[in-house]
């Protein structure tokens, strides 16, 4: 198989403003020149270095990534790796002679994947770029125009398509080739292929920016998305399918990248597995299973996955285990007019603090949490600014709203979120909730329990009829009159917030969350013993003629008809989302 361009970078894993492209040229696959006698055959150096390996070592045999059922692609997506291949890039040999010689035999062939993923993210731009002399059946081999590289199994790199020229010799069924594909059999990895699982394709999408890509005259087609044949959900109802991809007028897909910060396996012992997401609009569904590490030459993946997201949509994240103290998200969209609403599962109660880059912005909160939060807590919604936020302590989902800009596609508008464990405290009350003092009630749990102010939050305050089978209620504690103005208020008890220094900036521009990045065993050890204070409080002895939790109505300044406690505990098995 010969790749006319196939192109693999070096980079750091931080890489976000690499671009490639590709101007003003004319590629040709099996012209009239071209005859089933001659250039049939793959040579291309393979993995060298053991016994019988001196064919692979000169290129007498094929070793091509795309394997010897192949002719020719015109393209091959281009990948960035973390690993250099070449002695003079690596720190591995400290002679080189030449120069390029590849470190290690099993990195080749020179357009096989090394090391894991080497960028957040990059793109490609094809502009008026003629192909054609592709054809489906090409001397008993197949050939197509542009494939994905099928050893690129860590990440989807987009490709942006204009002024595209097909050639009447380009056949349709030749063009595009994005089904599932392992490649050779001699590639040291096949997560792609028909029985794999690899981010590379499950998350691919191509723009073609005015139609060219999918045949169209220049104008004659709306903007399209290119996406694999094997991954239908990230399409909508107008996708058409078509030979070797799925063509997808008018859906708008951009990366949506997640990571935890200064978290890697080796560091915590902990698999992070699958994230799903589900669109709201139309109940898609899709996975990412992130980077995976390279044994060749050794390589550890950081805890990220991605997604193609649609654009002005409202998409639902859950992570299927104990979730890490820091996130981060980007969204790699250009245009300040789009908007994603996201919402995050969390298995637990979590105080969050959020920050865009390095700047707190718990003004943006929506559902009023803090000393005045009455009502019923409003969502974000996409019309609100980047950042807007909202956490549902019933739903146990975290709101958050991105919006593009212009400096996104360079890693711009970067959301952290740390975690903070909590006590998460629910009474039931008679306190009407438009009467709740919230700031008398902060302080008189931070008098109870010794704790600064600052470290609790009242995040939900509604009223509700008083109902023995929501709270743990007394027998004969309410009346009709307290039924009827009974206020559910919902506190959280936190851990100390980080109190994040504007000058003291992480990578990227991002808030510096390196002081801790997992959760402390001491941290909880101390919310528990404030969460056995409340409850000892709870379930003092009252004489005959109290009313029940007197003690605990005195030392808070209002009367409790019942309570909760649930206290954030990271190391448990965490249970299924709703």
């Amino acid at each position: 198989a010969c790749a006319f361009w196939s192109l693999n970078f070096l980079g750091d894993q931080e890489v976000m403003s690499h671009r490639v492209f590709y101007h003003n040229l004319t590629i040709l696959g099996s012209t009239d020149a071209s005859t089933c006698a001659a250039s049939n055959e793959c040579r291309a150096i393979g993995q060298f270095g053991g016994a019988g390996s001196a064919a692979q070592a000169v290129g007498a045999t094929c070793n091509s990534v795309l394997g010897a059922g192949v002719r020719r692609v015109g393209v091959l997506a281009h990948m960035v790796n973390a690993v250099p291949k070449l002695c003079e890039a690596s720190s591995r040999l400290s002679v080189c002679r030449p120069p390029n010689r590849p470190v290690k035999g099993c990195v080749m062939p020179w357009e096989h994947r090394i090391g894991t993923a080497g960028a957040r993210y990059s793109e490609a731009h094809f502009s008026a770029v003629s192909l054609g002399a592709f054809t489906r059946d090409d001397c008993g081999r197949t050939s197509s125009a542009l494939s994905f590289n099928p050893t690129a199994i860590d990440l989807s790199l987009p490709q942006r398509f204009s002024d595209v020229r097909w050639l009447a010799s380009a056949a349709p069924d030749a063009r595009l080739a994005l089904g599932r594909n392992a490649g050779a059999a001699t590639n040291r990895v096949s997560d792609c292929g028909p029985t794999g699982d690899c981010d590379g394709l499950a998350h691919l999408f191509w723009e073609d920016s005015d139609g060219t890509l999918g045949g169209a005259a220049p104008g004659a087609a709306p903007a399209a998305s290119v996406i694999s044949p094997a991954h239908p959900n990230l399409g909508d109802s107008g996708c058409e399918a078509r030979a070797g991809y799925t063509h997808c007028p008018g859906l708008d897909l951009r990366t949506l990248y997640w990571e935890a910060p200064g978290i890697l396996t080796q560091q915590t012992g902990r698999f992070l597995g699958r994230f799903k997401t589900w669109r709201e609009s139309d109940g898609r569904e899709s996975y990412s299973i992130g980077p995976k590490a390279d044994m060749c030459l050794p390589s550890v993946p950081g805890q990220d996955r991605s997604w193609a997201v649609k654009a002005n949509d409202q998409l639902n994240l859950t992570l299927f285990t104990s979730p890490p103290k820091n996130h981060r998200l980007r969204w790699f969209q250009e245009s300040s007019d789009a908007a994603l609403r996201v919402a995050i599962f969390l298995t637990q109660p979590f105080r969050l603090q959020v920050w865009v880059g390095n700047t707190d912005v718990s003004t943006l909160a929506t559902d009023g949490s803090g000393d005045d939060a009455v009502g019923t807590p409003r969502l974000p919604e996409l019309t609100d600014p980047h950042g807007a936020h909202a956490f549902d302590p019933h739903k146990r989902r975290f709101y958050l709203t991105l919006r593009g800009g212009d400096d996104r596609l360079r890693g711009g508008g970067v959301v952290t979120l740390r975690l903070l464990m909590v006590v998460q405290l629910s009474l039931t009350t008679t306190v009407p909730a438009d009467e709740f003092d919230g700031a008398s009630l902060v302080a008189n749990v931070a008098t109870l329990l010794q704790i600064p102010q600052t470290r609790i939050r009242v995040v939900q305050v509604q009223g509700v009829q008083a109902d023995a089978g929501r709270r743990r209620l007394q027998d004969g504690a309410t009346n009709a009159t307290a039924a009827a103005n009974a206020t559910t208020i919902v506190l959280h008890i936190s851990e100390p917030p980080l109190a994040a220094d504007a000058d003291a900036q992480g990578e990227s521009g991002s808030v510096d969350v390196s002081d801790e990045v997992d959760f402390d065993a001491g941290e909880l050890a101390e919310l528990q013993t404030l969460s056995a204070v409340i409850t000892d409080l709870a379930e003092a002895p009252s004489s005959p003629d109290a009313q029940p939790f007197e003690a605990l109505s005195t030392a808070l300044g209002l009367e409790v008809l019942g309570f909760e406690l649930e206290t954030t505990d990271p190391y448990s098995s965490p249970p299924p989302p709703p």
